[in-house]
């Protein structure tokens, strides 16, 4: 897998370490706005930017801890997530992943599918949600005995919404925290053997 780091990965650490204090929590919008007012010249769109503060929470040695949806604070212990990004319960069975019978007929470009394009598109999808979620709601004014059910509807899927782009930006945290030691672990795998290098010389 090759992973891919923004370039100004150096530069967005070191604005958390400098602008973020101890013990205050900071919105994504204003964190965002901030770091663009320090670096102007930084082209980073706010959810690529809010897509590195989800990746600092989950990495196991992120800078940030998140303590309310959108509410990011500095962390002092490695292990204080405070409201970590929900996580199912792993599957017993991985076979029932892979072959989902909605994937059924449905054709994917291999070039589609690394993270950072799906995190892009899941974020795309739910820009689109958030418009029609809002004219679905303006269209049901007239009737309000209907609101508290369709709220309800709403919010929970735009909180599913969420759940989609955190748990990619999850899998690229994973994907950082441990690829080198599988790419170790592999390269071990494909080198031959003590007995083999021995007969390969002689």
């Amino acid at each position: 897998m090759e992973r891919q780091k923004t370039a100004n990965y150096e530069m967005l650490n070191d604005f958390i370490e400098k602008h973020m204090q101890v013990n205050q929590r900071y919105n994504v919008r204003d964190i965002y706005k901030t770091y663009k007012e320090a670096h102007p010249e930084d082209a980073i769109g706010q959810k690529d930017f809010a897509m590195f503060l989800r990746y600092n929470v989950e990495k196991e040695n992120g800078l940030l801890k998140r303590t309310a949806h959108g509410i990011y604070e500095k962390r002092i212990n490695p292990q204080e997530y405070s409201v970590k990004f929900p996580r199912k319960k792993p599957s017993n069975n991985i076979n029932q992943i892979f072959d989902d019978p909605y994937m059924e007929g449905i054709v994917i470009n291999p070039q589609d599918t690394g993270l950072d394009k799906l995190y892009d598109d899941a974020m795309t999808l739910m820009a689109k949600m958030r418009y029609a979620v809002k004219n679905i709601y303006e269209y049901a004014k007239p009737c309000p005995e209907y609101q508290p059910e369709l709220e309800s509807l709403l919010v929970g899927t735009m909180k599913n919404m969420d759940r989609v782009a955190t748990d990619i930006s999850a899998v690229m945290a994973w994907c950082d925290d441990h690829m080198d030691e599988i790419d170790l672990a592999r390269d071990m795998e494909d080198s031959p053997s003590k007995d083999e290098t021995m007969t390969l010389q002689i």
